[in-house]
């Protein structure tokens, strides 16, 4: 039986930019940060306390996805939102109430290598 994921991909044109938004503004922990290809790194990233990490994989072009590559849960998105936002980090949509859950919220916004991530509930 399948127990959990072990890594999910995330696109990134440049680790350290990358790495420094996960570990220093998300509050991410480095799970793993090895020499791999030529000048590349593996690099896994985690939430503490989670089993699934992401890994960096190199990222050919700079368009935003239309639909999220991650969804971040959280225990309150007005408060994440506004932490996150005095961190520097750019929202494309401010908490907005779902159109599937009353009463619950999600945010849209961007890391630093343009991926677009949903801030929401479970």
């Amino acid at each position: 039986m399948i127990r959990y994921v072990k890594f999910m991909p995330v696109p990134v044109r440049d680790q350290d930019r990358a790495l420094a938004f996960y570990r220093d503004v998300m509050g991410f922990t480095v799970a793993t940060d090895a020499p791999y290809e030529g000048e590349r790194r593996w690099i896994e990233i985690g939430v503490p306390g989670a089993e699934t990490h992401l890994v960096f994989t190199p990222k050919t072009d700079d368009a935003i996805p239309q639909v999220p590559t991650m969804v971040l849960v959280s225990d309150d998105v007005h408060a994440d939102f506004e932490t996150l936002r005095g961190k520097g980090v750019k929202f494309t949509a401010e908490p907005t109430e779902t159109p599937w859950a009353q009463g619950e919220y999600y945010a849209l916004f961007l890391d630093s290598e343009n991926n677009l991530l949903m801030l929401g509930h479970a």
